[in-house]
């Protein structure tokens, strides 16, 4: 007895593999870029686990620590870079 093979209409994938090359000056100025973000990432960890910390300590005293408070401080930290 011989099955027939069902076709499901879908063509076969297709895998695309792209490389991405930068001159001297584009590499410096993205990894510049990509040490500044990784930066703010940093501080705002920093000050998530501190307000945590601060929290879990002195349950009374309770801060917060959301987006508009790290906004408030990236903005705080260009005013002080400019």
């Amino acid at each position: 007895m011989t099955t027939r093979q069902r076709s499901s209409g879908v063509a076969g994938h297709a895998r695309y593999t792209y490389r991405l090359r930068v001159s001297t000056t584009a590499r410096t100025a993205l990894l510049a870029e990509w040490d500044r973000c990784r930066w703010i990432w940093n501080e705002c960890r920093a000050k998530s686990r501190a307000t945590h910390t601060h929290n879990r300590t002195q349950p009374e005293d309770r801060l917060t620590c959301g987006p508009a408070q790290l906004d408030k401080m990236l903005t705080e930290a260009r005013a002080v870079a400019a």
